[in-house]
């Protein structure tokens, strides 16, 4: 599960899996439950660039630190805050010092601080004028959280679908100027907003408002595409199968009718969206009549068969349920699932021996 972002067409060699792509971003995020307001822009009380970076240091491999350091030279005066769990060790952030300090930036200009509560670690932003990205490890969560406080992320593309990440966030939140296509793009752009304070500091004023509006806080638009991609591989799985699903096994083979003249037609999408409905709700007793009344109309529907199984256990009519799936098993033994719900029935109804057989 991706987006165009993460997984460009064509990369779907590069899986063992299906790809199916979101039409935005392939998660969200909800805005944090803190009444934290966005502050003023701080190089324009401080006269100097804050850098930062709130992700892992594990992400802070040699070559990121290489190009900061580049970063940071383009633009004098600036400095660099991380903050982050492993920097509670003293060790540690002395280590940092040393890796900056072998390119020439001297301890003075690193800002290093150890973890704090969600509050404090978010209010840790206002003192951030740009925040940059780590690669090809990018941020996810640290990078919502980034922009939810009015800074803006600095990332750079990659070519896998663990270094777009930084992209798909970047892009689906609106601000697509802020991707560097490489190492030296990624230290002219920065030094470019780095320059530009009025800029910086209209785009701090309103990237909340923004970023809130955006597919990558939105909830109910990801709710919705989420939706449609699980209905659609569950259409494309009726494509498959359908004829295994309807058909059964040759009487030739294994003893059993000849299922081939049988009702072929498969339940609709809107027959199965009510099937769910009624079992999210608890309903057995209407989940069952309404099975049993659709399988006048698709007898040999695996799935309707199965929502009958479950609406007679939720009444407590585990025999029954168990006769319902033994039923299938013996129309469709290919089907793992059924001996699964079979094995949980024999739980319900103490049978451990069978139970363990079946799972």
């Amino acid at each position: 599960l991706g987006d165009s972002h993460v997984i460009p067409e064509g990369e779907e060699k590069d899986f063992t899996e299906k790809v199916w792509r979101l039409p935005n971003h392939y998660f969200c995020f909800n805005s944090p439950a803190i009444d934290l307001p966005v502050n003023e822009l701080p190089a324009n009380r401080s006269g100097q660039i804050t850098f930062g970076c709130f992700n892992s240091l594990i992400k802070m491999n040699d070559e990121v630190v290489e190009t900061w350091s580049e970063l940071l030279t383009e633009v004098p005066e600036s400095t660099l805050f991380l903050k982050t769990k492993t920097l509670r060790s003293e060790s540690e952030r002395e280590k940092v010092k040393q890796r900056f300090a072998e390119r020439g930036i001297e301890p003075e200009r690193l800002l290093l601080e150890g973890p704090s509560p969600r509050g404090e670690l978010l209010a840790a932003y206002n003192r951030l004028d740009i925040a940059l990205d780590p690669f090809p490890y990018p941020g996810g969560a640290t990078s919502a959280e980034a922009l939810w406080m009015g800074v803006p992320v600095l990332t750079l593309r990659g070519n896998n679908f663990l270094s777009r990440v930084g992209e798909s966030v970047v892009r689906n939140a609106g601000y697509s100027d802020w991707i560097a296509v490489d190492r030296q793009d990624y230290v002219r752009r920065g030094v470019r907003f780095a320059r530009d304070l009025e800029n910086l500091s209209n785009t701090r004023q309103t990237l909340r408002q923004r970023v809130t509006g955006s597919p990558l806080f939105d909830g109910a638009r990801f709710a919705k595409d989420f939706q449609s991609a699980v209905w659609g591989m569950w259409e494309d799985k009726f494509k498959v199968e359908s004829g295994r699903r309807l058909i059964g096994k040759s009487p030739n083979q294994h003893g059993h009718t000849n299922h081939l003249d049988l009702e072929k037609k498969l339940p609709t999408q809107a027959d199965l969206v009510s099937l769910f409905e009624m079992l999210n709700l608890g309903a057995g007793s209407e989940l069952e009549r309404t099975c049993i009344s659709l399988l006048k109309i698709y007898p040999m529907s695996l799935d309707i068969n199965k929502f009958l199984s479950v609406a007679l256990s939720i009444q407590g009519r585990h025999a029954e349920a168990l006769a319902t799936l033994e039923q299938m098993i013996n129309l469709f033994p290919q089907d793992e699932e059924l001996f699964y719900n079979q094995g949980n029935l024999y739980l319900e109804l103490q049978n451990l021996e069978s139970a363990k057989a079946s799972l």
